[in-house]
């Protein structure tokens, strides 16, 4: 998972969007090398979510998550509430 911190995108110009891009162009050196890729903010409960389809394509928008919406990691095994990412966070009460 990758945490980006507002006032670094600011310093070094970053887009977290444009760091997804990058990784999809990764070339699979022995089958599918990213399937998944979780963006979680910094400043809320949110997420995007990249999943790649059964024929290697990726979707033109993530799916985006709020709150206590589940979350699935197929390609690993993980599942969890969103808002159980935040545990140690100030964002929750």
């Amino acid at each position: 998972m990758s945490w980006l911190r507002p006032a670094f995108c600011r310093r070094a110009w970053c887009s977290r969007r444009a760091n997804v891009w990058a990784y999809l162009t990764i070339p699979p050196v022995l089958g599918p090398s990213v399937i998944e890729i979780l963006l979680l903010e910094s400043l809320a409960i949110e997420g995007e979510l990249m999943r790649s389809g059964a024929d290697g394509e990726w979707p033109d928008a993530p799916m985006i998550m709020r709150g206590d919406e589940g979350l699935e990691l197929a390609s690993i095994g993980f599942r969890a509430t969103l808002r159980s990412l935040y545990r140690t966070t100030n964002l929750i009460d």
